[in-house]
């Protein structure tokens, strides 16, 4: 769970000391805004002409193509006659472009050394007060043979333990992690592009997938994971794993030595470990060596050089395999060439398709313990609060609106069919906002929006918030009218408050559950 990943950093420092442990550092380099807001500082260039040019350049624009921005993108047209006057700020851009900037904490990466990491790198602390951050990035740590740990979390475990807890208050015996894997339901629900809130089988293009794919067992969720990123995306891969494994094209393996790494997706490229045993099989170099050639894709796409990995990679297959045609070859590396972005190895795929199946089971089989633990934990994932209990709505769940005798902090299921909405849905309310309602609820109920007033103090904004999402709809039967009078009956509480009322019992004006709120 996201709430405990601080826990892990504090046992691994605990456990190999602070001196053996480090963050892995990210380098920020000069792109065209930052170069050009740096560079004209420095040669004092009037602070508006370097914010209007700066306003202007994409965000994506690096800093060795300013001038072939001004050629691209429409706002930057109008102003193309400004490029001589600032030819020596876009000169000296582009002589940076590429160049650190300054350096940040990697989100998750940790290094672990038997030697004490200062020996090799400065070590700076870090912003988080955990570990230091170690002054070298994450393929720096690897050149100099460092082993990197990501301490990953997920916030849907979070939502997954809340609703397991809720879940067990009515089934004692469940258990998340006993789950079968092959509930004929949730993979019918899979199929029908329906899973909305199911981990990493909600987004988009996902669902898209799962109508086409029709997923029926869990090496097709597996497999589904994997295809949705960068490396299968870019290579053209997915529509052709679709294709090969309904039947609808023959695959195409290339060579018989491809066939036992690529038989499990139809001769299609889709775990990151398939790019190296392909490139290994077909040029006859190492696996270390097959690994940096993956590695150096990206390197290759960030200098537009890809043409030159291409021909190395066909030259070395030619020689290997002469019988090959050329064509074939280019295909092949097409599928290799969309991994300069990212992917994931079978295993990663394997971990995420457990839980995302896992929480689709939830969504099917316990709709409101779970759709009430997901608006839990928002933000989250692709859908809001909003989103997810109009799902459940779909699903057969009661919604209840936030009521302030009955909502606590979290959304919780009143029975299976029932969720109640909770505090911290409401806009702009606090943590110690929501305390003091539970806790002045601990020794009555609210009889009335003046009762309330008088026993909890917060902000105005939040009041009207409650009031306006229906948390006094069961004492008052019109919101607009308590809303406009809400003043008045802010007044009258303070003057309860004054009188010591909320303190010590005393009731200038009488019993406040008595006294009718002031309403329109």
């Amino acid at each position: 769970p996201s709430e405990r990943r601080d826990e892990v950093f504090r046992h691994i420092l605990e456990k190999y000391g602070p001196d053996h442990v480090g963050m892995v550092c990210t380098f920020f380099t000069f792109w065209a805004r930052s170069a050009v807001r740096d560079v004209g500082k420095v040669l004092d260039l009037p602070a508006d002409a370097v914010d209007f040019l700066a306003k202007r350049l994409h965000y994506s624009v690096r800093a060795d193509r300013i001038e072939a921005a001004f050629e691209r993108y429409a706002e930057l047209r109008p102003h193309r006659h400004l490029q001589d006057r600032f030819r020596l700020l876009f000169d000296l851009c582009r002589r940076i472009a590429g160049f650190p900037r300054h350096i940040g904490t990697h989100s998750s990466g940790v290094v672990i050394s038997a030697r004490p990491l200062n020996t090799v790198a400065p070590m700076q602390p870090s912003a988080r007060g955990l570990a230091e951050i170690w002054t070298l990035d994450k393929d720096d740590a690897e050149e100099v043979g460092a082993i990197k740990f990501d301490v990953l979390s997920l916030r849907t475990l979070s939502a997954v333990a809340d609703a397991e807890g809720q879940i067990q208050d009515l089934q004692p015996g469940f258990r998340y992690d006993r789950l079968q894997l092959d509930d004929e339901q949730t993979y019918a629900m899979i199929r029908s592009g329906n899973a909305v809130g199911a981990f990493q089988f909600e987004s988009a293009a996902q669902l898209a997938l799962a109508v086409v794919l029709e997923p029926r067992h869990f090496e097709d969720l597996v497999a589904s994971v994997a295809l949705i990123r960068p490396g299968p995306i870019r290579g053209n891969v997915v529509r052709r794993f679709v294709a090969c494994r309904n039947g609808w094209m023959r695959a195409d393996w290339v060579h018989p030595c491809l066939v036992p790494i690529l038989a499990k997706t139809y001769g299609c490229i889709v775990f990151q470990e398939q790019v190296n045993e392909v490139v290994a099989a077909m040029t006859g170099c190492s696996d270390v060596d097959a690994d940096r050639f993956r590695k150096s894709l990206k390197r290759h796409a960030k200098l537009d050089t890809t043409d030159e990995a291409r021909q190395w990679f066909i030259d070395r297959a030619r020689e290997r395999y002469p019988e090959i045609a050329v064509e074939r070859l280019e295909r092949l590396f097409e599928q290799i060439e969309g991994w300069s972005g990212y992917g994931f190895i079978e295993g990663h795929a394997a971990s995420f398709s457990l839980t995302g199946y896992k929480t689709a089971y939830l969504s099917v089989h316990h709709p409101a313990e779970y759709y009430a633990a997901m608006m839990n934990h928002q933000p989250m994932g692709f859908y809001s609060a909003n989103t997810l209990a109009g799902e459940a709505r779909r699903r057969g769940v009661r919604i209840l609106p936030v009521d302030i005798n009955e909502s606590c902090d979290k959304c919780y299921a009143e029975d299976p069919r029932t969720i109640r909405l909770g505090f911290r849905l409401v806009a702009g309310i606090r943590s110690a906002d929501i305390e003091a309602i539970l806790r002045a609820r601990r020794d009555r109920g609210f009889r009335s929006l003046l009762d309330f007033c008088v026993r909890v103090v917060i902000s105005r904004d939040v009041l009207e918030n409650l009031i306006l999402c229906g948390a006094f709809d069961r004492l008052h039967e019109h919101r607009r009218g308590i809303l406009w009078c809400l003043d008045e009956t802010l007044g009258m509480a303070r003057a309860y408050r004054a009188e010591g009322y909320a303190v010590a019992g005393a009731l200038p004006f009488g019993d406040p559950t008595a006294v009718p709120t002031p309403t329109a």
